[in-house]
């Protein structure tokens, strides 16, 4: 354990939503002790971690997720299309596990206003859920849930994630709290504009270039960031390509592989 390497994917505030999380991170924090070193796939996270736990001070790494550049490459053709994805909708995906923490209660306490100014919106909810869990029981019992129920559709974890990606009109992403998520990666190679939230590592993929981010504390810039985009009072494909191009400038697996390379070889060294 000489050269014992931790890899950390969460933000400190991930403990933020749990029932016991100021317990589970400071258990977290001593579970950390028994490594000399650590990878984080954010740097704003990485900071925000040594801010409040100075065990970690310098004995740090930067190495930003990739995705599976090989499974974008054989995404089925756009003509098989699942029932659900209509081409009259406006199709506005979100794709996360049902939980409070990935804000899906955010777009729905504003079904309503959105549906005001995109009246053929339809809203996929992509991600492991469990029918008893509380949050989502919460979801399906809120007003605009049975209002807007033929609108709205919840698929469950699913193998084919890029691929509805790629058939929707928008990316909506209301996180309250991220590391370095691949799905916007993915949706950045796939070309789908994306529009989300401005916690933690976003604003490190995502800027005013490539996409549209927007304040927690401000909901109704998503609802005006999906007007623009809904009614292209904003250059679309120029977000799309900058966001192609951001992904392979800075987050490809080639680049990937060779930040990895370059730790390996300090932590070999004892440079740090």
């Amino acid at each position: 354990h000489k050269n014992s390497i931790l890899v950390i994917r969460e933000s400190p505030r991930h403990f933020t939503f749990k029932k016991d999380g100021k317990k589970d991170l400071e258990q977290t924090k001593n579970l950390m002790k028994n490594y000399k070193k650590f990878i984080f796939v954010s740097s704003n996270v990485m900071y925000e971690w040594q801010s409040i736990f100075p065990y970690l001070d310098k004995n740090c790494f930067y190495l930003p997720n990739c995705i599976h550049e090989n499974q974008i490459n054989q995404l089925k053709s756009n003509d098989n299309k699942p029932k659900n994805f209509n081409e009259k909708k406006f199709n506005i995906i979100c794709v996360a596990s049902i939980q409070f923490r990935k804000g899906q209660d955010i777009i729905l306490n504003h079904v309503n206003k959105i549906k005001q100014k995109v009246p053929n919106a339809k809203f996929h909810f992509v991600g492991n859920y469990k029918k008893n869990d509380l949050f989502y029981l919460n979801l399906i019992e809120h007003d605009n849930y049975k209002k807007f129920q033929k609108d709205i559709i919840f698929w469950g974890k699913r193998k084919d994630v890029a691929n509805l990606i790629a058939l929707s009109d928008l990316f909506l992403f209301p996180t309250r709290a991220e590391a370095l998520p691949r799905v916007i990666l993915e949706a950045m190679v796939i070309k789908t504009p994306i529009i989300s939230s401005n916690v933690d590592g976003i604003p490190e993929m995502l800027n005013k270039n490539n996409s549209i981010l927007f304040s927690l504390n401000n909901s109704n810039e998503m609802i005006d960031a999906i007007s623009l985009i809904y009614n292209n009072k904003i250059d679309i494909k120029s977000l799309t390509d900058n966001a192609y191009e951001d992904y392979w400038k800075k987050f490809s697996r080639q680049k990937q592989f060779k930040r990895m390379n370059e730790i390996i070889k300090k932590v070999n060294n004892n440079e740090i």
